[in-house]
């Protein structure tokens, strides 16, 4: 996962803003993210933007919030960012 311009990372922030529960990014090599937490919000943020391999997986915590995720992803391939 990749987020290449400015609007879909501001896009992406809102998402997960909107999510009730966790939600957070996760590496193959086991780091782990929680971006409902200010102290890692902008590690991942930083990781995210530089995953060129797009080893980054995202995970949340409840169905809601994974409708919020799908959106946003929807929307991304879309080419609305």
């Amino acid at each position: 996962m990749k987020i290449r311009t400015t609007e879909a990372l501001k896009a992406f922030e809102k998402s997960v803003e909107q999510c009730a529960g966790s939600v957070y990014l996760k590496s193959v090599n086991g780091e782990c993210y929680d971006l409902k937490k200010e102290e890692f919000r902008s590690q991942g943020i930083r990781r995210l933007m530089e995953d060129e391999k797009e080893e980054l997986e995202l995970f949340v915590s409840n169905r809601y919030d994974n409708m919020i995720m799908l959106r946003f992803f929807v929307a991304a391939g879309e080419g609305v960012f």
